[in-house]
Protein backbone atom coordinates (compact mmCIF):
# COMPACT_ATOMS: atom_id res chain seq x y z
CA UNK A 1 0.00 0.00 0.00
CA UNK A 2 1.12 3.82 -0.72
CA UNK A 3 2.13 4.96 2.70
CA UNK A 4 4.54 7.72 1.68
CA UNK A 5 3.66 10.91 3.00
CA UNK A 6 4.48 12.98 -0.87
CA UNK A 7 2.04 13.35 -2.97
CA UNK A 8 2.22 11.52 -6.11
CA UNK A 9 1.50 12.57 -9.94
CA UNK A 10 -1.00 9.97 -11.78
CA UNK A 11 -1.87 10.88 -15.58
CA UNK A 12 -5.01 9.90 -17.17
CA UNK A 13 -5.62 10.21 -20.90
CA UNK A 14 -9.00 10.54 -21.05
CA UNK A 15 -11.60 12.57 -23.62
CA UNK A 16 -14.87 11.76 -22.07
CA UNK A 17 -15.17 14.73 -19.15
CA UNK A 18 -17.84 12.62 -17.30
CA UNK A 19 -15.29 9.73 -16.98
CA UNK A 20 -12.80 12.11 -15.82
CA UNK A 21 -15.12 13.12 -12.72
CA UNK A 22 -15.87 9.43 -12.08
CA UNK A 23 -11.83 8.86 -12.01
CA UNK A 24 -11.33 11.78 -9.60
CA UNK A 25 -14.11 10.54 -7.55
CA UNK A 26 -12.72 7.10 -7.50
CA UNK A 27 -9.13 8.71 -6.70
CA UNK A 28 -10.49 11.03 -3.91
CA UNK A 29 -11.90 7.83 -2.43
CA UNK A 30 -8.31 6.47 -1.74
CA UNK A 31 -6.10 6.86 1.27
CA UNK A 32 -3.28 8.06 -1.26
CA UNK A 33 -2.00 11.58 -1.50
CA UNK A 34 -2.49 11.46 -5.30
CA UNK A 35 -2.73 14.40 -7.86
CA UNK A 36 -4.22 13.82 -11.34
CA UNK A 37 -3.54 15.05 -13.99
CA UNK A 38 -5.72 15.41 -17.44
CA UNK A 39 -5.29 14.98 -20.63
CA UNK A 40 -7.54 13.88 -23.33
CA UNK A 41 -5.34 12.35 -25.80
CA UNK A 42 -2.51 9.89 -26.36
CA UNK A 43 -0.82 12.71 -28.40
CA UNK A 44 -0.79 15.39 -25.64
CA UNK A 45 0.26 13.09 -22.97
CA UNK A 46 3.38 12.02 -25.05
CA UNK A 47 4.04 15.58 -25.55
CA UNK A 48 3.22 16.26 -21.56
CA UNK A 49 6.29 13.52 -21.39
CA UNK A 50 8.52 15.30 -23.09
CA UNK A 51 9.28 17.66 -20.03
CA UNK A 52 10.89 16.75 -16.82
CA UNK A 53 7.36 15.31 -15.22
CA UNK A 54 7.82 11.97 -13.52
CA UNK A 55 4.27 10.07 -13.20
CA UNK A 56 3.62 7.55 -10.73
CA UNK A 57 1.16 6.24 -13.12
CA UNK A 58 -0.06 6.69 -16.08
CA UNK A 59 -3.97 5.73 -16.86
CA UNK A 60 -4.80 5.04 -20.96
CA UNK A 61 -8.17 5.38 -22.43
CA UNK A 62 -8.06 2.95 -25.43
CA UNK A 63 -10.71 4.48 -27.28
CA UNK A 64 -9.39 8.59 -27.79
CA UNK A 65 -8.68 10.98 -30.60
CA UNK A 66 -5.54 11.53 -32.57
CA UNK A 67 -3.96 8.86 -30.93
CA UNK A 68 -5.37 5.97 -29.20
CA UNK A 69 -4.20 4.56 -25.67
CA UNK A 70 -2.29 1.20 -27.92
CA UNK A 71 -0.79 3.80 -30.13
CA UNK A 72 0.46 5.71 -26.95
CA UNK A 73 1.46 2.79 -25.01
CA UNK A 74 3.51 1.50 -27.95
CA UNK A 75 5.02 4.86 -28.24
CA UNK A 76 5.71 4.99 -24.25
CA UNK A 77 7.33 1.80 -23.66
CA UNK A 78 10.01 2.32 -26.16
CA UNK A 79 11.34 5.18 -23.97
CA UNK A 80 13.37 3.58 -21.77
CA UNK A 81 12.70 6.42 -19.15
CA UNK A 82 9.12 5.32 -18.75
CA UNK A 83 10.04 1.21 -19.54
CA UNK A 84 9.02 0.39 -15.26
CA UNK A 85 6.20 2.92 -15.43
CA UNK A 86 2.86 1.61 -14.40
CA UNK A 87 0.42 2.45 -17.72
CA UNK A 88 -3.04 0.54 -17.18
CA UNK A 89 -5.37 0.70 -20.03
CA UNK A 90 -9.06 0.87 -19.46
CA UNK A 91 -11.95 1.02 -22.03
CA UNK A 92 -16.00 0.59 -22.57
CA UNK A 93 -15.09 -2.69 -24.34
CA UNK A 94 -13.34 -5.80 -23.32
CA UNK A 95 -12.26 -6.70 -26.85
CA UNK A 96 -9.59 -9.59 -26.53
CA UNK A 97 -7.76 -8.15 -29.57
CA UNK A 98 -7.67 -5.07 -27.48
CA UNK A 99 -6.60 -6.82 -24.17
CA UNK A 100 -3.86 -9.00 -26.14
CA UNK A 101 -2.29 -5.85 -27.84
CA UNK A 102 -2.37 -3.74 -24.46
CA UNK A 103 -0.47 -7.14 -22.98
CA UNK A 104 1.73 -7.21 -25.88
CA UNK A 105 2.80 -3.27 -25.84
CA UNK A 106 3.79 -3.88 -21.76
CA UNK A 107 0.77 -2.53 -20.03
CA UNK A 108 0.58 -2.96 -16.41
CA UNK A 109 -3.39 -3.81 -15.84
CA UNK A 110 -6.03 -3.54 -18.13
CA UNK A 111 -10.05 -2.76 -17.19
CA UNK A 112 -13.29 -2.29 -18.80
CA UNK A 113 -14.91 0.49 -17.55
CA UNK A 114 -18.21 0.82 -16.01
CA UNK A 115 -20.63 3.41 -14.53
CA UNK A 116 -20.38 2.05 -11.36
CA UNK A 117 -18.42 4.51 -8.95
CA UNK A 118 -17.57 1.78 -5.93
CA UNK A 119 -16.33 -0.98 -8.53
CA UNK A 120 -13.99 1.83 -10.03
CA UNK A 121 -12.77 2.47 -6.90
CA UNK A 122 -11.73 -1.02 -5.96
CA UNK A 123 -10.35 -1.55 -9.38
CA UNK A 124 -8.03 1.86 -8.76
CA UNK A 125 -7.65 0.44 -5.04
CA UNK A 126 -6.56 -3.46 -6.13
CA UNK A 127 -3.87 -1.60 -8.90
CA UNK A 128 -2.35 0.44 -6.29
CA UNK A 129 -2.02 -2.34 -3.62
CA UNK A 130 -0.32 -4.66 -6.67
CA UNK A 131 2.55 -6.22 -5.77
CA UNK A 132 2.97 -6.00 -9.71
CA UNK A 133 2.23 -2.12 -9.68
CA UNK A 134 5.00 -1.24 -7.26
CA UNK A 135 8.05 -3.35 -8.91
CA UNK A 136 6.37 -1.63 -12.29
CA UNK A 137 6.42 -5.48 -13.77
CA UNK A 138 3.62 -6.66 -15.65
CA UNK A 139 1.89 -10.00 -14.07
CA UNK A 140 1.04 -12.58 -15.74
CA UNK A 141 -1.71 -12.71 -18.67
CA UNK A 142 -4.13 -14.68 -16.78
CA UNK A 143 -4.09 -11.59 -13.81
CA UNK A 144 -4.00 -8.87 -16.67
CA UNK A 145 -7.64 -8.11 -17.23
CA UNK A 146 -9.15 -6.78 -14.19
CA UNK A 147 -12.64 -8.11 -13.85
CA UNK A 148 -13.81 -7.12 -10.45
Amino acid sequence: MLMESTTKLVLLAEDNNQEYISFLKAINRQPYDIQVLRLDNGYSLLNMLQTAIEPYAIFLDVNMPYKDGLATLHELREMERFKKVPVILFSQSDYLNNIDLAFEFGATFYFKKSGDGLRLKSIIEYIFDSPFFAKGTQPPKEAFFIDK
